[in-house]
């Protein structure tokens, strides 16, 4: 049995389950508007082949230091070599599922997955002229 041949014909046969595009968008720092709002800019880092699934669980709503807090509703699924951050936005261009047609902050990043895929965890977001840092 040869383990590196094995993950690779894995990492094939899920690559085919990536129904989605998306394009990660990366901070580039801040800018200030004509109100002397501070705004984030992002430019885009790479398109990616992925796949956005819901994903369930509980979690608190607060913490003890009365911090805020994301809890993530969807898994972005995709190659081992995507370079997806937290704090990256991503924006779903194309999927089967109108659904994830959306906008998406990654707030964590699974290192690996068994070494076959690289899982980030988003929150649903928007961008909106009147909302600064959304």
């Amino acid at each position: 049995m040869n383990i590196p041949s094995l993950l690779d014909q894995a990492r094939r046969w899920h690559e085919q389950l990536y129904t989605d595009t998306a394009v990660i968008l990366r901070s580039i720092g801040s800018e200030l508007d004509a109100d002397g709002v501070e705004r984030d800019s992002y430019t885009p880092a790479a398109i990616i082949k992925c796949l956005v699934q819901r994903i369930n669980g509980e979690a608190n709503q607060s913490t003890s230091a009365d911090e805020p807090i994301s809890i993530a509703t969807h898994v972005c699924k995709t190659a081992l070599d995507v370079d997806i951050r937290p704090g990256d936005m991503l924006t779903v261009t194309d999927s089967s599922d109108p659904a994830n047609s959306e906008r998406w902050r990654v707030v964590d990043v699974e290192q690996q997955s068994w070494s076959i895929t690289r899982k980030a965890y988003l929150v649903r977001t928007w961008h909106s002229p009147s909302i600064p840092h959304s």
